[in-house]
């Protein structure tokens, strides 16, 4: 199942504001669903509770894994652990191992005085390069999908991200589409479409294969990102927010099954 391999390279690291989108205590988990196979996969987003850290810095990690049948036949799990300094938000390091069907293993520092990033790969050393930073914090893509919750925008609205692909930056464009109505667990609920895109001819990774990324923004009182969508040449994948836990409560799942 190449789906968990191109999960990871839609995750791939974003430049854009400061990370404030994630807060200290909260956590989100998405249940990925591949066509009609429900529950293949769990995405576990989780920020580490205040007061965790002497150091100055704080610990983001995201949980990738297969489920069921598909672990039986394709078993993978990936951790990434990402620290920030906690009074700028600006990503120290990220760290990240996958075992199974997709081996990594690589770390990711940034050196912002001296404007560059040295990522190690030690599971494919060919991997491995130092970029050159501007002055924007980087990000993760999920990251900066689950960041437009706090966009409060509006149909037509866009905002531009710096991406690394190849070791080289390409801008991508996030897009506020329009308001659709889509299935939860507590019934239909009005959200906001929002698709990132690069430019004709600017494609990379996931864009470059004829891939496309989709994100819906609930949009009441407590706006999340309770569905993400990334259609391939050979099918799509949907994830589901099933659970979401603020700082100081817990709720279930606003979406599908």
């Amino acid at each position: 199942m190449r789906l968990f391999c191109l999960l990871i390279l839609a995750l791939l690291p974003l430049r854009a504001e400061p990370l404030a989108l994630i807060r200290a205590g909260e956590s989100f988990r998405y249940r990925l669903n591949w066509g009609v196979l429900i529950g293949v996969g769990e995405i576990r987003i989780d920020a580490a509770q205040p007061g965790a850290s002497t150091d100055g810095t704080r610990k983001v990690s995201i949980d990738i894994a297969s489920n069921g049948l598909a672990r039986v036949l394709y078993p993978y799990t990936n951790h990434a652990e990402v620290r920030l300094d906690q009074s700028t938000g600006r990503i120290l390091d990220i760290t990240e191992t996958g075992r199974g069907f997709c081996l990594s293993d690589s770390t990711t520092r940034f050196d912002y005085e001296q404007k560059r990033a040295i990522h190690t790969d030690r599971a494919d050393a060919r991997e491995s390069r130092e970029l050159t930073l501007t002055d924007d914090a980087p990000m993760d893509l999920i990251s900066a999908l689950v960041s437009t919750r706090h966009w409060q925008a509006k149909p037509g609205d866009t905002r531009t991200a710096l991406a690394i692909f190849d070791g080289k930056l390409y801008p991508v464009t996030l897009t506020a589409v329009r308001l659709e109505t889509i299935r939860t667990r507590s019934g239909e609920q009005s959200a906001l479409l929002i698709v990132p895109s690069m430019a004709p001819g600017q494609e990379r990774g996931i864009f470059k294969r004829g891939g496309e990324v989709k994100v819906w923004i609930s949009q009441d009182n407590d706006p999340q990102p309770v569905k993400m969508q990334i259609t391939l040449s050979f099918g799509t994948g949907t994830l589901h927010l099933v659970e979401h836990s603020a700082p100081a409560t817990t709720t279930l799942a606003q979406t599908s099954p």
